[in-house]
């Protein structure tokens, strides 16, 4: 049966824990569309004998032609909207054994349809949003999981009101309210989130989705960053959103309205292939599809102390914001007296070290310690029976959903390798001018210079989360930073001419996150790159040298690629001294 969630029940939504999957970093990114397929009642006859869109072939003629151009641009996941009896029926007889489909019955115009070989349904509800005249209709919100690498995503159809009757832009703002708040709970817990289908936005202005839903989510066409601005190429009303992954591409197919299939066209995006298939990991650990902060915390303390059988996710474990969102992990010790021993000094040493490896409370032989009660010293537990339930055999440590991690910690992440922030025809263009000095600059050149034209993709050089500072007038408008932590590494990005990237969003080494430019206290096209070791200041004492970081850490040996070099997009800081 359907789940329906209620408009005042959306925090009933509980994100479902992703399913274990081996890290994949060659994986393809997954493609997912939206597309309105104009319902059946607008093309056929009605009773009256006549149609609203005679213009059009009916549905019946018309639907091949939508599921052909799905498959033809290589979907495998799609918001449909307009979706009316007989169609619906269709697919979910005609179309079974190649899609899948949510809801299979009722009365939903909106629809989720997937590659059925590609993905299987988690969970699924429709959630309550107000329709044409404020009646409430239930849009399909589903959790797919993929049966190739185990990651999970959610995906919403959905479809606001159109002025068809009478001025519906109330109506559109309580439906995009409760799509940002529902959205926002689910990208919480990190799985990558989409929100596809037909917004009616196009005359909201600064009330449309483009100003609403982000910087939560990024738009697949890019912009849409503080302060709103409409995201170029874009459709009129079809939109694409996602939180938890970068977008590759996005294209607007409008052969379909001119085939007369729709007369909406098709809008098609990707995402960035390493993004929604690859997990962190710690040198010699697998803890399947952990938070990236328990990784970290897994690769300081494991070999700290000698332990090499770490547990992480576990979709049947009984702590929902424990082992099945990713926060914990186990370390397991044997049942001797020198394991107690092993497993005493680790638990002493994490809770010493709470603050800067990000701990929010840690389980050993029957007792528990949290850092918000930490006054209280350990505090005894209930006898669960045995010495796995006691956590006799094992140190239990759960992380900080939002953990800063200490950066003096070696932690080997085999998903956020560092790559150089450009492309590999440009890496040659490094003008290697850190810390130069002269009348270009206030008082020293805090980064290095990569020459190229403006709109060349500009790549996130590790893993981490999107920082979009728009108070520094020398980088141009946005000013982004990829940040691992409070204390921990982060590197900047100035002068870009556009961003692809929200504020809080996370990304994976090479995710595209924007195009250079020439904005700011600059003169010609080109990225200036910074790296902080620990998150300071512009010319704080762990400012380094980006060039001698990227040779030494960068994937690769781009030795001979170091010989070509370009001698222009010089730049102007005018920093404060």
């Amino acid at each position: 049966m359907t789940d329906i969630v209620g408009s005042n029940d959306l925090t009933a939504i509980t994100p479902a824990s992703t399913s274990t999957g081996e890290c994949s970093h060659a994986g393809a990114g997954v493609t997912v569309a939206t597309f309105n397929l104009l319902g059946a009642g607008h093309t056929d006859k009605n009773a009256a004998g006549g149609s609203t869109r005679p213009d059009f072939p009916t549905w019946k003629k018309r639907l091949p032609g939508a599921m052909t151009a799905l498959q033809s641009a290589g979907v495998s996941i799609a918001a449909l909207q307009e979706v009316h009896p007989p169609q619906a029926k269709a697919l979910a007889g005609d179309y079974a054994g190649t899609w899948g489909m949510f809801p299979l019955d009722g009365d939903a115009q909106n629809r989720v349809i997937w590659d059925s070989t590609a993905w299987t349904l988690t969970t699924g509800q429709l959630v309550q949003i107000p329709y044409f005249d404020g009646k409430e209709v239930g849009m399909p919100l589903v959790q797919l999981t993929s049966t190739t690498t185990g990651q999970s995503i959610w995906v919403w159809s959905i479809h606001n009101p159109a002025d068809a009757y009478g001025n519906a832009a109330a109506l559109r703002a309580e439906a995009l309210r409760r799509q940002h708040a529902t959205l926002s709970d689910l990208a919480a817990a990190g799985t990558p989130v989409v929100i596809a289908g037909d917004f009616n936005d196009a005359r909201d202005g600064n009330g449309s989705s483009h100003c609403q839903l982000t910087p939560t989510l990024t738009n697949a066409f890019g912009g849409s960053v503080d302060p709103c601005t409409e995201p170029t190429e874009d459709a009129a009303v079809d939109h694409i959103y996602g939180a938890n992954l970068s977008w590759a591409s996005a294209r607007v197919d409008s052969s379909v309205q001119t085939a007369k299939i729709s007369d909406h066209p098709l809008v098609v995006a990707t995402t960035a292939s390493n993004n929604t298939a690859c997990t962190m990991q710690p040198a010699g650990y697998n803890l399947g599809p952990v938070q990236p902060q328990l990784a970290r915390l897994v690769g300081v303390l494991g070999p700290m102390f000698g332990i090499q059988n770490v547990g992480g996710y576990r979709e049947s474990a009984h702590d929902p914001n424990g082992h099945p969102s990713g926060l914990a992990a186990d370390f397991m010790v044997p049942l001797t007296a020198a394991g107690k021993q092993q497993g005493n000094a680790l638990a002493d040493y994490a809770r010493s070290h709470a603050v800067q490896l990000g701990i929010d409370y840690i389980i050993w032989y029957q007792r528990i310690w949290s850092a918000d009660r930490a006054g209280e010293g350990w505090r005894p537990m209930e006898d669960r029976g045995n010495d796995t339930e006691n956590h006799r055999d094992h140190v239990h440590i759960n992380a900080l959903p939002a953990a800063a991690v200490d950066s003096t910690a070696d932690v080997t992440q085999g998903c956020s390798e560092v790559v150089y922030p450009v492309p590999e025809q440009y890496v040659g263009s490094d003008q290697h001018n850190w810390h130069s000095s002269g009348s270009s600059w206030s008082s020293w050149h805090t980064g290095t210079d990569f020459s190229m034209p403006c709109g060349t993709p500009v790549y996130a050089a590790h893993a981490g989360t999107i920082e979009i500072d728009t108070t520094q007038s020398w980088a141009g408008p946005y000013l982004v930073k990829i940040t691992t932590g409070a204390t921990s590494l982060a590197t900047w990005y100035a002068h870009m001419e556009t961003v692809t990237v929200s504020r809080a969003q996370t990304v994976a080494a090479g995710d595209q996150i924007g195009t250079t430019g020439d904005l700011g206290n600059s003169r010609g096209c080109h990225l200036h790159f910074e790296v902080h070791l620990e998150n300071g200041s512009i010319y704080g004492p762990d400012n380094v040298d980006p060039s001698g970081w990227l040779a030494e850490n960068a994937k690769g040996d781009v030795t001979a690629r170091t010989a070509r070099r370009d001698v222009g997009g010089q730049e102007e800081h005018n920093h404060a001294a």
